[in-house]
């Protein structure tokens, strides 16, 4: 301890030194001035509760740093910190030093809440990191399938089908930024187009007897959409669709859900609302409750005609055994 360090006294040309070790402490001309330093250079330094845990330091400006080493020395620790500026310094600890403790996260074992934590990122709006937001999503989609596989209960079932719906969604919407970044990026090296070629020249593009075929093509796409049944088509097409499906593709929940929502947007793709998207949700959730319906159908019907072939084995005559 300080306390315990006895300081030696010399006294050179009027100047009174004391060390302790090899290590002057104090020094001046009067004793009595020189015994005050020595006693403020050993005094106990003041111990402050969870400073050996901590993890961080905060400057007296409020920034945070990491803290790298901390090493105890005869006058006080010093410690190496990596500040959130990216700065590296080494300082003494003093009695001022803001120590913090942040315990560290730990990933957890669960994979929906993975999943989940996976989509609350959030993405910087470049290439780059657009890109691989899309790699981290394509494969969520296949490691949350290869769960639903695996089984689960009813509650999470739910939970891993929404999930998918969202990362299918979240990568939509990140094609549709990179393809807007890369079309910006390009127009600053794309030459003009010639005057012959601008719209005043397309007028004539299409049928000639026809120079509206391109309005009348839309005005069909418009009335067929407004002569589907969206409620109809809610109620009775993700039990028609799956009806349809082989038994492979029925087995596959993931091949269903692209499916039904393949279906349901070849039905809403001329429709302009805000409530598309929560319709096409809708529709492909009720398609995986039918799935199930229907799945569960057929393999009863297996069963039943597996139990009825072995039923007219063991009934059939003796001598049907030797024809």
């Amino acid at each position: 301890m300080m306390s315990d360090l006895q300081p030696t006294y010399s006294i050179d040309d009027g100047v009174i030194t004391a060390s302790v070790g090899d290590k002057v402490i104090a020094s001046g001309t009067e004793l009595e001035d020189v015994e005050r330093e020595v006693n403020e250079a050993l005094a106990e330094p003041a111990k402050t509760a969870s400073t050996s845990g901590a993890t961080h330091v905060v400057s007296p400006n409020g920034l945070k740093g990491k803290i790298l080493s901390r090493v105890a020395g005869v006058w006080g620790d010093t410690v190496t910190v990596r500040f959130d500026n990216g700065q590296i310094y080494q300082m003494p600890v003093t009695e001022s030093t803001g120590f913090i403790t942040e315990n560290p996260k730990t990933a957890s074992t669960n994979p929906l809440e993975r999943f989940s934590s996976t989509l609350a990122k959030t993405v910087s709006p470049d290439a780059g990191s657009l890109q691989a937001r899309n790699q981290e999503l394509h494969s969520l989609i296949t490691d949350a399938r290869t769960t639903l596989i695996k089984g689960a209960s009813v509650t999470d079932e739910a939970r891993l089908n929404e999930f998918i719906l969202q990362a299918q969604h979240e990568i939509r919407e990140i094609k549709e930024a990179v393809d807007h970044i890369n079309e910006t990026e390009g127009q600053g090296f794309a030459p003009p187009a010639p005057f012959e070629t601008q719209v005043i020249d397309q007028a004539t593009v299409g049928y000639k007897d026809n120079p509206s075929w391109l309005d009348h093509t839309i005005d069909q796409a418009d009335a067929e959409a407004r002569e589907t049944d969206f409620n109809a088509l809610l109620d009775d097409g993700p039990t028609l669709l799956t009806a349809e499906l082989d038994d492979a593709t029925l087995a596959d929940a993931g091949d269903t859900r692209e499916r039904a929502l393949a279906h349901v947007r070849a039905k809403t793709a001329n429709i302009t609302s805000d409530q598309i998207e929560n319709y096409e949700n809708l529709f492909v959730a009720r398609a995986e409750e039918a799935r199930r319906v229907e799945l569960a159908h057929r393999k009863q019907n297996v069963k039943k005609e597996a139990a009825q072939k072995q039923s007219d084995v063991d009934n059939a005559p003796v001598e049907s055994l030797f024809l």
